[in-house]
């Protein structure tokens, strides 16, 4: 069998002439932290998400600023914005 790919799936083996089919992998989420996040209101998983999210967009500007000193913050805004909707390249 061929080594998983960097998007969550495995690929089958190629046959010939057959089309390609991909296994979708399924991450389950631990049950200690399932616990968590059912005790939590709707409104508070809310916040979580945010936070997350406002974590991403500081931890991607701060690698593109390390990796494009000389960009403007508009460009690195749009190289943030740019990886969060395309996925890393």
């Amino acid at each position: 069998m061929e080594k998983a790919n960097t998007k969550g799936h495995e690929a089958q083996p190629k046959s010939s002439g057959a089309p390609r089919v991909e296994r979708l992998h399924i991450e389950v989420i631990d049950r200690a932290y399932a616990a968590v996040l059912a005790a939590r209101t709707p409104a508070e998983r809310a916040w979580m998400i945010d936070d997350c999210h406002r974590s991403a967009r500081i931890l991607l500007a701060a690698g593109e600023r390390a990796r494009h000193p000389d960009w403007s913050d508009q460009q690195i805004r749009l190289a943030v914005s740019k990886r969060l909707v395309d996925g890393a390249d």
